[in-house]
């Protein structure tokens, strides 16, 4: 289990800055206690702070320092808090620090031999993307999920584009299509031995259909088909009942805490 919960973590953190370095005035600071992810785009979805493996004695110096190079960035940032984070009281240091928790979510993993195959879903066809176009569609989606509307997303997407699409990316993108509508997307991330599902989303007139979860287990099986055994991913209350359906189960939790 500890592997695994390791395994996790290093993933968001992968996940988290692994396009950062196609973004022109993009940083990545990876120690080996922290990793920050600073887009220079002002949007904390982009701006992360996670994999923390503090001592109790280096801590609260460790905060300081973290926190005051946020502050410097002036951007909106996450610090995430996972099952494998220490000290193992991070959660209660934070506060202290001035992060303050803003939501929590289950962290859940399966073996992908144990995801049933994508099964079609009413009119919906996937495709994996491989082109701008497609990448934007999958931008598009994503920005959905805002009201009004993210603009911060497409720009993001359109600075990482090459990088996304090149054979070498460990990041894989699906869309799901109803006629040439974009409704639904997910993406898939593949680093330290394991596959992180992230950026599930299906626009909201087409929620209910079951195409969130095609969309979902078609993006498995892309990491399925590269050899990889285990996924995980991070789920909020809404969506673990739909995981566990198809054999994930909870491992720990995860807290995004804001500055």
């Amino acid at each position: 289990m500890d592997r695994l919960l390791e395994a996790m973590d290093a993933n968001l953190a992968s996940h988290a800055s692994h396009l950062h370095q196609a973004l022109p005035g993009a940083r990545v600071h990876a120690a080996d206690d922290l990793t920050v992810a600073a887009s220079g785009i002002a949007d904390d979805t982009f701006n992360l702070v996670c994999r923390a493996r503090f001592t109790a004695e280096s801590a609260p110096l460790r905060i300081d320092a973290t926190t005051e190079l946020v502050r410097k960035s002036g951007l909106p940032f996450s610090w995430w808090v996972g099952p494998a984070s220490t000290p193992a009281d991070l959660t209660e240091l934070l506060p202290q620090h001035g992060w303050n928790p803003h939501e929590s979510e289950s962290a859940m993993a399966a073996q992908l031999s144990d995801v049933p195959l994508q099964v079609p879903s009413g009119d919906l066809r996937i495709e994996i993307v491989k082109d701008e176009v497609g990448l934007r569609d999958y931008a598009a989606l994503m920005a959905a999920n805002w009201t009004p509307s993210s603009p911060t997303v497409p720009l993001f997407f359109d600075g990482v584009a090459t990088a996304a699409l090149s054979a070498s990316s460990a990041s894989s993108f699906v869309v799901g299509y109803v006629g040439n509508r974009p409704v639904c997307g997910a993406e898939v991330h593949i680093g330290d031995g394991v596959a992180g599902l992230y950026g599930v989303v299906t626009l909201d007139d087409y929620r209910r259909r079951g195409h969130g979860t095609s969309v979902t287990l078609f993006a498995l099986d892309v990491a399925r088909r590269a050899g990889v055994e285990t996924g995980v991913l991070q789920a909020s209350d809404a969506g673990e009942s739909i995981y566990t359906r198809i054999g994930f189960s909870r491992v720990g939790s995860y807290t995004e805490f804001a500055l």
